[in-house]
């Protein structure tokens, strides 16, 4: 078997026979087929409209647009503008562009008919679907020089529509073990992307710390409610405060606490778009069991308060 990537039925095997593979919420077990819920957890688009107004920089300063969910957009016909997290991306058909679930992202149509393909994972869906800590570090890992740009060849987008196109039927009727055939579909784009361009991928220099790293990165977003510091983290993970801090860092592109924070923030944001949930309940999901200092750490990073972002957001 000297294939190094693995799809989830495979690792399913490993899991009975023993193989220690941590899970997302570490009770030792994956996601069985079925057990992933549409749109929350696994979400397929395949739009053949512009983009709808309400997306553009000037009306997201007006009604925020936001999802806490990574991200993989294919460009099949059009070209289009995306603005994701300060950097500027023109797009035209070929074009893979992948989002982490807290970067802010805006869109324009620069042509008529601008066709592609989306896809969202929740983290648990994500961590569950995708092992390989390679594969991963499109989604997870953001140094200084990170591209959201990924430039197709021909065979390729033909290859990666077909891709889509069988990922579409089988989000739309769900038979069974659905969601194992969406993962090997997703893999195979994606190891086909890192045989084509292996800088794509952060973290194609192997580094022997990424697999604990992203482990811990699950972890904390999956547990925000929870007690998230350096010491908490470095025991339940048998490592030293510095280790862990200076390799995060050096991984992910974000110090441990900004990661905290933006992971906080995010799926903050998310539950003030998506539910109807108080500022309160959203506060004590997220880590903030005082709803004051909620307020006052959300002002500070967004610039308003919880409900004018909710209110905002609603103005769509």
């Amino acid at each position: 078997m000297g294939e190094r990537f693995l799809t989830l039925p495979f690792l399913v095997i490993l899991r009975v026979v023993g193989y220690n593979i941590p899970s997302v919420d570490d009770k030792g077990l994956l996601h069985m087929a079925g057990q992933f819920a549409p749109e929350t957890d696994i979400l397929f688009r395949h739009r053949q409209d512009d983009v709808q107004a309400y997306m553009s920089p000037e009306a997201q300063q007006i009604a925020p647009h936001f999802h806490y969910q990574y991200e993989l957009i294919l460009t099949a016909t059009g070209t289009a503008s995306f603005y994701i997290s300060g950097k500027t991306y023109h797009v035209f058909p070929g074009s893979i562009l992948v989002m982490s679930n807290m970067e802010n992202h805006h869109i324009l149509s620069t042509s008529d008919g601008y066709e592609r393909y989306i896809i969202r994972f929740s983290t648990e869906a994500l961590a569950a679907l995708i092992r390989d800590p390679v594969l991963l570090s499109i989604f997870k890992q953001r140094p200084h020089d990170f591209c959201h740009h990924y430039r197709c060849t021909q065979a390729e987008l033909e290859h990666y529509i077909h891709m889509m196109r069988l990922i579409g039927k089988e989000y739309r009727h769900q038979p069974p073990y659905w969601d194992f055939q969406i993962s090997a579909k997703i893999v195979d784009i994606l190891v086909n992307m890192y045989r084509h361009t292996p800088d794509a991928f952060p973290g194609h220099k192997s580094h022997e710390r990424q697999g604990i790293i992203f482990n811990i990165q699950n972890h904390i977003e999956s547990h925000l409610a929870e007690d998230l510091t350096l010491d908490t983290l470095s025991t339940m993970f048998f490592m030293s405060k510095y280790y862990l801090s200076h390799s995060f860092k050096e991984i992910t592109g974000f110090s441990f606490k900004q990661y905290v924070i933006m992971a906080r923030m995010s799926k903050a944001k998310d539950m003030l778009i998506h539910t109807k949930e108080s500022v309160q309940k959203i506060g004590d999901t997220v880590g903030f069991p005082n709803s004051s200092h909620f307020i006052r750490s959300f002002r500070r990073q967004e610039g308003i308060s919880p409900l004018q972002y909710r209110s905002r957001s609603q103005r769509k």
